[in-house]
């Protein structure tokens, strides 16, 4: 059997990269943008480091971020401090026509990672403020709460939720307290119980 054997790592940029948050890739751009809550500011580097630039300016405290390369968009939180601009917004890959999916006065503001079903442009969200798992279409016209831990009719604060991934129907999870790995497929995405892998 073939192994994939890697090179040495190299360094795409080591400059201004303090309160950089997450990350995520543009494989069709060949590009990376990263999220950064000290420069409140979402950022695009071309993978070999060629060209670099501020994509948004106007963040309080960016977070999460996905990129959808097929539709043309950039998805990030601002899990800002002020109520009035905790938000999910999307942005076309050059960081202009924004709109607030989630604006601040949605019951879910505090996202904490985001994962894309492309297919069906969905969005799965993770909101640290309910501990829940949230799915959201592109246009932000529905929230559903497809998991959280029910404890006397409310999603309960444990186990703590810490990251989710998206990948063909099903979605994946993280949980601290129990140490668990969990998923669900699609067809089951509506507040079932959860299987642990």
């Amino acid at each position: 059997k073939k192994t994939g054997k890697f090179r040495k790592p190299v360094a795409i940029t080591n400059v201004g990269l303090e309160g950089a948050v997450k990350l995520a890739v543009d494989w069709i751009g060949n590009s990376v943008y990263w999220t950064n809550n000290i420069l409140h500011r979402v950022e695009q580097i071309l993978d070999d480091g060629s060209i670099r630039r501020t994509i948004v300016h106007d963040c309080d405290r960016p977070h999460a971020i996905a990129v959808d390369s097929s539709a043309g968009y950039i998805f990030y939180s601002d899990l800002s401090t002020s109520d009035d601009f905790a938000s999910l917004n999307r942005v076309d890959m050059s960081g202009e026509n924004k709109v607030s999916v989630l604006g601040p006065h949605s019951q879910f503001t505090q996202i904490l990672s985001i994962s894309l079903d492309t297919t069906n442009e969905e969005m799965y969200l993770l909101d640290e403020m309910s501990n829940s798992i949230v799915r959201v279409p592109y246009d932000g016209t529905r929230t559903d709460i497809i998991y959280c831990n029910k404890v006397n009719g409310r999603c309960s604060e444990t186990p703590l939720i810490t990251s989710i991934s998206f990948y063909h129907s099903v979605i994946y999870w993280s949980e601290l307290k129990d140490r668990n790995f969990c998923q669900m497929k699609s067809l089951d995405l509506t507040l079932k119980s959860p299987r642990t892998i």
